[in-house]
Formats: structure tokens, sequence, C-alpha cells
């Protein structure tokens, strides 16, 4: 056939029991070229030529309006082990609610007719993957066009090689196939060509929910900026059917290739004439999968009440993969704005960055309907999203009139309330905060079953994980309240940082937001609108702070003269890995300020450090009196203060005289500086027994987390059990006076910090607390005493660490009947505390299995690595056993890399280090190329660490167990 061959075939093949097609039906083919290159004939020819074409690209079309109505329709692949049932249930869909008030579903009073058992159509992409394409009677629709070009491809197929304008067609050039599953190399990046820039995306997107698929149409306005051929832009598992260019009062061009750079996800399409400088719309037709790897535009699983599986169509687009759901340029830089329409089943809520605007029948099916979204202000890619689902949701109005909606599954709607409160309160507050209000007409707030991040700050629409969004008045803990809170206001606050702007202080970033907004701005915008606000330096003292690399330890010692205080301070740079031995020292302006005992709460002295050296003297101190640098510790720097005033300090410690975030600060840099060796680890010990009195939750949290890093740390060794009867030691008293019962006017963080200590004491071997944790856990079980949500995570884990087959049983039970996601989750984060070797690989085994969703089994997995010695070792093999599935999971996502560094960083043996970058040699991933070298790193580091300190510890441990006046 020549040059001018058919280059897409379609394929069909009698129905069989089997839904997959053949082997001799699987066939490599490519896309149908979309028009010959008529100006290599004279005008009189081409003309005739052109219509030609056009006469037969009709009767194609008539052909395939009868085949329709026929009864042939798209193939129905059997995606996975849900997709039967998953098609069973498309005839009793929820009923229909233009607002978004999901409700129950209903059968309908008739079923819909069945597809017939005709001959099933298919459409293979250049990378092997199996496309249903949609044949429409009606070429009015929006993928009219799509179908046409099938048309015409099938009626050039029938046509003579000697067609007068067969040689004309250009190839197209495609290497897909087996991407996902491959280990990609590191690549360098390379930006997008400058020649074309988008002004506007027109974009159209027809999700199908049963064979997982999508139709797209995008028209975007754009601007040739210089002369070329072709356009690049980003593509990444779409297949391009047609594309044209149609220069501003002037005819189209239709492309005629289309060649696929898959590993640098990008698509060039070549056009046979040159497109010149100026105005246009560029129009391409695609189809493309909804993939479950949680990015692009994927597949959400979700259950419903009646337990049904169902699934719903969403975005995850951070930080590249818009272009997973259409062409694009997928460049934060690059902006736009966006006219978005959906088309979707008319009983399922669809959703976008901004408002709806109108509601239309599709005129091809009476069950689906065309949703139309008003244009988005200027924004990125990234910031585009979309979802298609089953939802029900809790609505209010901010005083300007801002619609606020917080959407939630089916039936749920009264666990969106707390996110919604917090919502109404927050977008005000940044309002008048920033004295920039919020730029759109509305604000939705859904929560998605499979979501990778905890939320992504899509403007207009931000997506959360259930655990993120949703609260249950009744059975949700103070840790989740707080984690929502805490998600809901971050995510509010990038309405103006990152998508209003990408990338006194209230006047200074007043000036920011508003001069920049809608557009891009660099590090020095910042530091010029701040300048501008304060009238001081900005920019010279960022300088040293974001143009290299680390960050200070200020070292300080004194003398008393008479009733002065003189303080000698010396700024080095922090190494992780020891004293700064390097000869050119960089140099920070720091920020320093230094209180006293005589006001602990305010600044005795303020100065900037812009030398190595500095000394200062501290008027009317006494001897007695302590001082303490980095008030508040708000500058980022370390701070090693000399044993003198160091011993000074403790006492304020005990008696609390330190404010709690100075209490906080001082032991996290100590425990700094002994990981890094330019200390001892026995100081840190040693001032972590003063805290025998502390109160507050955030100084125990940091606390808490520091020793469960030298837990790990010393399970290395044969002395484990010292450092747990230190924690026992240093934990009982405030176990003690808090119990494990609320008392009255008890408030959130006290709620917390019981929660903390319990779980603490009991993972610790705390004899009293285990054996009240077996209690209530078999109360709980037998429905004699529900456990509050505050206690369920203690009691879980210490029931665990101490538990048997039996313990693991219940508690994979009590997982399977939970109907609340934050129950599963906090389920899943303890299972890894049990200790015996089966037991830890039949948890593993579960965090592959249909029970967690695929964004919780990292959490199960490197809570095995960090819940034992013994298990470690095993999550650590579990993941290079299972690394392909893994791997194809998240494949470049950022949980491949919190999978790597929740596996291995608590090895604290030299030949590990090696292990693992051996592994990840032969088994590269690029996107956590970063991860590794850091694991490999800290690896080195904690074996460094070990070596160092080991036995000086464990002789500090015994000493302190003979002595009587331990804690």
């Amino acid at each position: 056939m020549g040059r001018g061959r058919l280059l897409a075939h379609l394929i069909t093949e009698r129905f069989s029991a089997s839904p997959y097609p053949t082997a001799q039906a699987l066939k490599r083919v490519r896309h149908p070229t979309s028009s010959p290159f008529f100006s290599a004939f004279p005008p009189q020819q081409a003309r005739e030529i052109k219509g030609t074409k056009e006469r037969w690209r009709a009767q194609a079309r008539r052909a395939l309006s009868l085949w329709w109505l026929s009864g042939v329709r798209g193939w129905q692949r059997a995606q996975d082990r849900q997709q039967a049932s998953a098609c069973s249930q498309r005839p009793y869909l929820a009923s229909h609610s233009q607002l978004g008030q999901a409700r129950r579903a209903q059968p309908p009073s008739s079923p819909p007719p069945l597809r017939p058992p005709f001959s099933r159509l298919f459409l293979l992409s250049a990378g092997g993957r199996r496309l249903p394409l949609a044949l429409c009677a009606h070429w009015a629709s929006p993928f009219a066009s799509i179908a046409a070009a099938a048309a015409a491809a099938a009626a050039a197929s029938t046509s003579s090689s000697s067609s007068p304008f067969s040689s004309n067609f250009s190839t197209v050039s495609s290497s897909r196939g087996g991407a996902a599953a491959a280990m990609p190399e590191k690549r360098p990046f390379e930006r997008l060509p400058t020649e074309v820039r988008p002004i506007n995306y027109g974009l159209c997107l027809k999700p199908d929910l049963i064979d997982f698929t999508f139709e797209g149409k995008l028209e975007a306005a754009v601007e040739v900026k210089q002369s070329t051929n072709q356009i690049v832009m980003n593509c990444a598992d779409i297949d391009i059917i047609t594309a044209s260019y149609a220069p501003e009062g002037d005819e189209e061009i239709h492309a005629t290739g289309f060649n696929y750079q898959n590993e640098d996800e990008k698509v060039t399409l070549s056009f046979p004439s040159t497109l010149q400088k100026g105005m246009g719309t560029l129009k391409i037709d695609f189809v493309g999968e909804l993939n479950d790897k949680m990015k692009g535009f994927y597949r959400s699983k979700y259950i419903t009440s009646s337990g049904d599986t169902r699934f719903a169509a969403v975005t995850q687009f951070e930080a590249t993969d818009a272009r997973r759901a259409f062409p694009c340029w997928d460049e934060p830089a690059i902006k736009a704005t966006f006219d978005i329409s959906l088309v979707v089943p008319k009983d399922r809520v669809a959703l976008s960055n901004m408002n709806v605007t109108d509601r239309i029948p599709y005129p091809d099916d009476e069950n689906l309907v065309e949703v139309k979204f008003a244009r988005t202000p200027v924004m990125s890619t990234y910031l585009v999203a979309f979802v298609v689902g089953e939802y029900d949701f809790v609505e209010t109005r901010t005083t300007d009139g801002v619609l606020i909606r917080v959407y939630t599954p089916v039936g749920k709607a009264e666990q969106g309330k707390f996110a919604l409160e917090v919502a109404a309160k927050t977008l005000p507050f940044y309002k008048d905060y920033f004295n920039v209000p919020y730029p759109l007409p509305k604000i939705d707030l859904i929560a998605i079953a499979d979501f990778a991040a905890g939320a992504m700050e899509n403007w207009g629409l931000v997506t959360y994980r259930e655990t993120a969004l949703l609260i249950d008045p009744k059975n949700s803990c103070s840790s989740s309240r707080q984690w929502v809170a805490l998600v809901v206001g971050h995510e509010l606050a990038h309405q103006w940082f990152g998508n209003l702007v990408t990338m006194d202080f209230r006047k200074g970033m007043h000036l920011y937001l508003t001069k920049f907004q809608h557009k891009n701005a660099s590090t020095e915008d910042l530091w010029e609108s701040l300048e501008a606000a304060s009238g001081k330096p900005i920019a010279a003292v960022m300088n040293t702070w974001t143009k290299q690399m680390g960050f200070p330890l200020v070292y300080i010692e004194g003398e008393q003269q008479e009733d002065n205080k003189v303080l000698k301070l010396v700024q080095k740079k922090f190494c992780a890995s020891g004293p700064y031995s390097g000869e050119d020292c960089p140099l920070w302006m720091i920020p320093i300020t230094i209180c006293t005992s005589d006001d602990p709460t305010h600044a005795k002295m303020q100065v900037l450090m812009d030398k190595p050296e500095l000394t200062l003297v501290l008027k009317d101190v006494k001897p007695e009196q302590w001082i303490k640098a980095n008030l508040g510790t708000v500058g980022f720097y370390r701070t090693q203060y000399s044993p003198e005033i160091l011993e000074g300090l403790l006492p304020a410690i005990r008696d609390l005289s330190l404010l709690p975030v100075d209490r906080l600060g001082l032991q996290n840099d100590l425990f700094s500086l002994a990981r890094a060796g330019i200390i001892s680890t026995v100081e840190v010990l040693k001032v972590m027994e003063a805290f025998v009195n502390e109160p507050n939750y955030t100084v125990w949290s940091d606390l808490s987390c520091n020793l469960g890093i030298l837990s790990t740390l010393l399970s290395h060794t044969d002395f484990y059990e010292e450092i747990q009867a230190f924690i026992r030691d240093i934990f009982s008293p405030i176990g003690e006076k808090l119990g494990w019962d609320p008392r009255p006017g008890e408030g959130h963080l006290d709620a917390l910090l019981r929660g903390l200590v319990l779980g603490k004491l009991g993972k610790a071997g705390h004899k009293a607390t285990l054996e009240e944790a077996r209690r209530r856990f078999k109360d709980h079980v037998e429905g004699k005493h529900i456990l509050s949500a505050d206690l369920r995570s203690s009691v879980y884990v210490t029931v665990l660490k101490h538990g048997d087959s039996i313990t693991l049983d219940t508690m994979l039970k009590l997982h399977k009947q939970a109907d609340m996601q934050e129950e599963k989750n906090r389920i899943e984060r303890v299972l890894g505390a049990i200790s015996q070797p089966e037991l830890i690989q039949k948890v593993l085994t579960f965090a592959l299995s249909e029970e967690v969703r695929p964004q919780d089994t990292v959490s199960v997995i490197g809570g095995v690595a960090g819940g034992s010695k013994q298990g470690r070792k095993a999550a650590w093999k579990f993941v290079r056993d299972n690394w392909e599935e893994l791997y194809n999971r998240y494949q470049g996502g950022f949980l491949i890399s919190r999978l790597i560094k929740l596996s291995v960083d608590g090895f604290a043996i030299d030949k590990m280090a090696s292990e693992v970058k051996v592994f990840f040699e032969s088994h590269p991933a690029p996107s956590a190329e970063r991860t590794i070298q850091q694991c490999c790193e800290n690896i080195l580091l904690n074996a460094a660490w070990l070596k160092r300190d080991a036995e000086n510890v464990h002789q500090y441990l015994l000493q302190r167990k003979a002595s009587p006046t331990a804690v």
C-alpha cells in the first residue's frame, strides 16, 4: 500500500467467552495521518484531491453510523478483578443531582438494553494499549472528529494504493510499549521550545468509568512567537488521533506527523507548511486511559454503603502529570486560562476549578450530560483539576459571597462539617491578613479515596485524602482533628501562595501578592517587596541563606565580669557528619537574640551577626542568672553552649521558667549535635532527665521522637532493654499524673499528651500500662466498653508489641470491620509493632492485599521497618522481593521515595549502605535518586554514631540503673 497505506487498523473480533482479544488481534498499530501534503500538487488538482478525500470521509461516516445503529460498541476491557462486577453495576448507578447532592442508588424502572453480542471494535494505540473507540452517529458532538478520523482511516484502507494523495501521507513515528514497567534511566531535563505558547485551553473530556478510558478534545488559543513547522508539547500515556493548526483568519493546517518522545514525555506535531508568527488555534483529538497510579487523570476505587465497588475519575497533576490528561505545555511558568467541560453520566457529580455555567444533554447518549465550567484565571497546568463521581456535600458562604463546599462520600456529609468550619474561618482570615481577596467565586474541598499526597491545592478544587478532610464527631481522635485543621489551613494558604503567585511583613506580602498575581515570581521579587515595606536590607541578609548550602552552628561561651556577662559567639557551618573542617567556612548573617532568667519572654539583646566571631556584653546580668540564645527558637541555626552555660539552664528546665518552645529548642539542638558527633549522647540523656516536670505536649512530642531515633539505633546492640528502661523512667511520672481517663476541663493538647505517653510506656514494656491496655482492649473487642478514639492507637500498639497471632488476627478483624478510613489507617500504622518473624511476614503480605489502599501500603511496610530489628530486616527484604510490583504501583510519585526511606533509614551498619546502593544501581528509581543517596548517607552516619557513642551510653545506663537517685 506504500506510504499512503492506512496506519491505524480497526480490528474486529467475534464475541467470545474471553474479554480479551486474540493474540492475532494484538497487532501494533499506528495513528492515522490527518491530511495529505496538498502543496505538492497544482492548485486545481489539489482541490480535486481534497474533495475526493472529503467524499470518502463522508461515506465512511455514514457506514460507521450504520454500524453504530446495528449495535457495534467499544470493546469492554476487563481491567482488573472488579471489572466484571463494575460492568454489571452500570444500570444501577446513583440517581442524578445537578448540584452534587448524590443520592443512594436506585434501580431504573426498566433496565437498559444490553450491548449486542456483535463484533467488538477497539483501537490499538501505538503503545499496544487497547482503547475503545466511541463511534458516534451525531457528528456534531465534541468528539465527532475522533470518530471521523477513524472513519477516514477506514475509508483509506479500502482505497487503492494508487490514490492521488496516498504518496503524500507522512508516517507517524512512535516508540511506546512497556514503559510503565520499565526502570527508567536518569535523563537531563530540557524545557519546552519557546516558539509556541498557549493563551487559553479549551478542553473537553469524556471519561468512561467502566472501560477506564477517556476521550478528549483540545482547542487551544496559542501564539506563535517564532515561525516554525512543528509544535512541541508535553504528552504522556495519551494517543493523539488528529491535530491541526488554524492561523487567525486563515485556513486550517493539518499535522502530518506525531513524533512521541516517550522518555521525555513530549510529542512533536509536524506540519506541512510553516506556521507564521501570530495568533491561532491548535486543535487536538486524543484518547487516554484512566490509570490506577494515582497520578494524571486516574480512577479511584471506593466501596458504597451497600458493599458495591465503584470508581471515580479524579486528577493529581502536581508536579508534571497534567500531560497524562491532555497534551499541554506542562511547566509551571507557562500559564494560561482554561475553559473546561466534562461529558459525564448525568447521575454523577462533575467538578472542576471553576463554577458550573451550564449542563446540557449530550446528543449521542441520553444517559450523559455535558457540564461546562467558567473560564479560570491565568494559572499553571499543575493546578488544573476535575473530579467525576458520587458525592454528598455540605456548604456555606463567606461574608463576601465565596461559596465553600466540602464533598464527602455518599452518606458521610456529617463528617465534612468540621473541615467546612475550619475553611469558613480560614479563608476570611487570609483575606484580611494579606489584604488580598480570594479571587474565585467558589472553593470546593473534596475527599478522594485513592490519593497519594495528603492534599493538593488545585485552585478552587482542593483534593484531600479522606483522613485529611473527614472527621467523625464520635469516633475521630484529637490528633485527627488537629491534622485536618492543619491540612485545610495549609492548602487554603496555597490559594494565595503558589496559585495567585507562583512562588511591616503584612504590607510586604500585600505588595508581593498584588504585584505578581497570576504571574511567576522569583526569589528576588519577594525580597524587593519586603524591603519596600520594611525599609531594611532584606536581600543582603537573605542571600546568605538562599545562595549557599547548609545552615550555621553558633557556639556560645561566656565569662562573668562584675555585674556583666561577656559572651563570645563563633559561627561555623553545621555538618551532620561532624565539626566543619573546611578551609573557607561559609558566612551567614544571623539574627541573634538573647534572653535571661530576668525576663525569659523578651530579648535582652538583639544583634545581626555578620562575621565569624562576635563578642557581646550583657549588662546587669548576675552570675546566678542563666542566658538563652535564639529566643522562641525562631532562628534557623543550631546553638551549642559551653558546659557552664548549659549546666545553668538545667534548673530552668526543671522549674519550667524557660518557655516551652525554648525548652524544646534546647533539647532538639543538643540531640542534633550528638548525632553529628559534636557532643556526647550521654550529655543529651542527662538533659532529658531534667524534663521530669514537663507538662507540655509539644515538648514531649519532640523528646519522644528523639528517644525513638536513639532507641532504633540501640536496637543494633545487646543493651536495647536498658534504653527501654530509661524511657520507662522518663515517661512514668507524667504517665501517672495523666492517668487513662480525661478529667473535667481538659483540653485538646491534654488528650494528645495522654495518648503519646501511654503509647510510649506501652511499647517500652511498662508493666502497669501493658496490663491496663490488655484489659481495655479485651473490653473493646467484646463490646463491653468501646475505647475512646484518643486511646486506640496507644492501646493497639501496646497489645501488638507484646502480642501473639491471636492479637494480630483480632486486629486484622477490627480493620476489616472498620467503616472509617481513619480507623483503618490507625490500625495499619501499628501492625508493624508485632515482633514474631512469622507474624511480621503476615503483616507484610497484608500490606499488598486488597484490604489496604495503595497509598497506605507504604505506611504498613514502614511500620514494620520501624517496629523492631527483625521487622527492619524483613521489610527491606520484602521491598527487594516485591520491587517490580511496588515500583509499578507508585512509579515516579513521591510515595516510592517515602517507601525507600522508611524501609532502610533505620539501619546502622556500614555494609547496609553498600547493599542499598548496589540494589538501586540495578533497580534504578530516578525520581527517588536523591532519597537513595540520603538514605545511604544516613546509614553511614548511624553506623558512625553507634561506633562512637554506644559504649559510653551503655556505661551511663548501667550506672544510672544502679543509682538510687535515678528518675
